[in-house]
């Protein structure tokens, strides 16, 4: 026993000098001026903490007030840069997993019922058998009739292994109530979330609405599906896409791109953070014809893709002006399972061009000198009326593709062909925020879901291209608007065949989710629409016999 603590004593003071060999070496990294500000401030937040607990009159957590000071100090320096709570940090890696907790249900009220609006892929709730379009009663006996989306969503946040009784009205073929029992798990989410043959076309068309660590297996296995089904051409959907993780988005690039093409460059302070990432073999889909969508809200890692096929030459860009992040964060996990992430470097596309918005605005277009010497005057112009055609000002860089395209560096990625959708009228818009449009779906999907059924199966495309919505069922849904006092006959006018084919794509999501819904509402997309019309022309646009 003696010699058992005596054991215990060394060990101790070996860690001991462990890790103060460990932080010596830290802080050795850092000069010594600035450390001495550190231990400074270190120590000032340490005495401003005890006096407000000491003497401050209101009572509050200090955890809570600690993680808010912490947030502030990130952002202060980079606005990418972030302090995460324990909570938070959590919810962050589950997403960057592409895993979630719970029975993989979203919610919808409609006319006063809470309604399944859609079932996850692979979640406690497709496995069970929960249909959308099913009215949630009861959740552990708590009866949720004319409740609120908060409240139901409050039954399944619960600790994985808790259990959830559910009993819902199903009206497929005729009213029925029935009862479930499930438990909430962690499970995988869907990041492609639609992929499909674009009727009448052989190009396949696939949605990623972000980057987690599975998206390059699901885009893999969905291209080559597609492939066996006779598609040619690719369409790539990143609108919205707000990023994820890099070697998920590169992993998804190689696919397009032949060995050792150039796909990002990351460039940072500290050389131990520099990289350039180089494609490692073949890619199984380099021959077919690429076109990417972007828009405003396509950040970060969906910027990094349309980058790479930009630049090199592999395929169009449509749509909008990128959001312009380019900026690359380390994530460090702390001891009490918080964290935060700090701003290292910044991506490069393969021509060197950065992706982060940080340019002149000023009210004047301009290209750089560079471009000015290299480039003729009939070219320049060009140049600039693209820029103009736009919207955006400054004062720009040029940078050459693989083909000796010129490409502008307007911060994000700027598209090839610029494509914007059509706005709607505040009439539609207040159907839809109401969820009025969606309520008499839902009603009318009582009456002929199962004819529905009966005669297209799981055949949603033919559904979007045959599916007919009579000028009957639009004066039946402007007699509900306008029972809910929400009309106006000129606005319906303009928008009425987007309205027409809109309620066509809402009966396929409520009978076959995110492929029928994309597929329904192509009549409406000018963009995809744009990119079809593209592919007729592209070997012109990138330049190439």
């Amino acid at each position: 026993m003696k010699y058992r603590f005596s054991f215990l004593i060394v060990f101790t003071f070996f860690v001991i000098f462990v890790i103060i060999l460990t932080n010596s070496q830290l802080f050795s990294q850092i000069d010594s001026s600035q450390q001495a500000k550190i231990n400074y401030q270190a120590n000032k937040f340490k005495y401003l903490l005890e006096m407000l607990e000491k003497y401050s009159l209101d009572t509050f957590d200090i955890n809570d007030v600690a993680d808010k000071a912490y947030l502030k100090l990130f952002q202060s320096v980079n606005p990418q840069s972030l302090y995460f709570n324990k909570q938070e940090y959590t919810d962050m890696e589950a997403k960057n997993k592409g895993k979630t907790e719970g029975i993989g249900l979203e919610l919808s009220l409609l006319n006063d019922t809470i309604t399944i609006y859609k079932v996850i892929k692979g979640s406690p709730a497709d496995s069970i058998g929960l249909l959308v379009g099913d009215k949630i009663l009861f959740v552990n006996g708590q009866n949720l009739v004319k409740s609120t989306i908060q409240i139901a969503n409050s039954q399944f946040q619960k600790p994985i292994g808790t259990k959830v009784n559910l009993i819902v009205k199903r009206f497929s073929p005729e009213p029925t109530l029935k009862e479930f029992n499930l438990e909430i798990k962690e499970f995988i989410s869907p990041s492609v979330l639609a992929a499909f043959i674009i009727p009448d076309t052989k190009i396949g068309y696939f949605q990623i609405n972000y980057f987690t660590k599975h998206t390059d297996e699901e885009l893999s296995e969905k291209l080559i599906n597609l492939d066996k089904q006779g598609m040619q051409d690719i369409l790539i959907d990143l609108r919205g896409n707000q990023g994820g993780i890099i070697e998920s988005v590169t992993n998804c690039l190689f696919n397009f791109f032949e060995k050792n093409t150039k796909i990002v460059e990351i460039k940072s302070k500290l050389p131990e953070f520099d990289s350039t990432i180089y494609s490692p073999k073949d890619g199984i889909f380099t021959k077919n014809k690429l076109i990417v969508l972007i828009d405003k809200n396509s950040a970060s890692s969906s910027e990094i893709f349309a980058g790479a096929v930009q630049d090199n030459d592999r395929g169009i860009i449509i749509g909008e002006q990128s959001y312009g992040k380019g900026s690359i964060q380390r994530i460090w996990k702390m001891p009490d399972s918080s964290g935060f992430r700090i701003t290292v470097a910044e991506y490069l596309t393969p021509s060197g061009r950065p992706i982060h918005k940080n340019i002149d605005t000023s009210q004047s277009i301009t290209l750089d000198p560079v471009a000015q010497l290299s480039l003729s005057q009939k070219e320049q112009d060009e140049i600039l009326n693209k820029i103009k055609s736009f919207g955006v000002t400054g004062s720009f860089p040029t940078y050459l593709s693989k083909n000796k395209r010129v490409i502008i560096g307007a911060g994000g990625i700027l598209p090839d062909v610029f494509v914007q959708n059509d706005t709607l009228t505040i009439l539609t818009r207040v159907m839809m925020q109401k969820a009025i449009i969606l309520e008499f779906v839902d009603i009318y999907l009582k009456e002929r879901k199962s004819e529905i059924l009966k005669i297209y199966q799981s055949d949603f495309r033919l559904f979007a291209t045959n599916y007919e919505i009579s000028d009957n069922v639009l004066a039946r849904l402007k007699k509900y608007s306008y029972s809910k006092n929400v009309w106006n006959e000129s606005y319906y006018l303009i928008d009425k065949e987007y309205l027409r084919n809109y309620l066509r794509a809402l009966m396929a999501y409520l009978i076959w989710q995110d492929n029928g819904y994309k597929c329904a509402m192509i009549a409406n997309d000018r963009v995809i629409q744009k990119a079809i019309e593209t592919f007729n022309n592209y070997s012109n646009i990138l330049q190439t016999k």
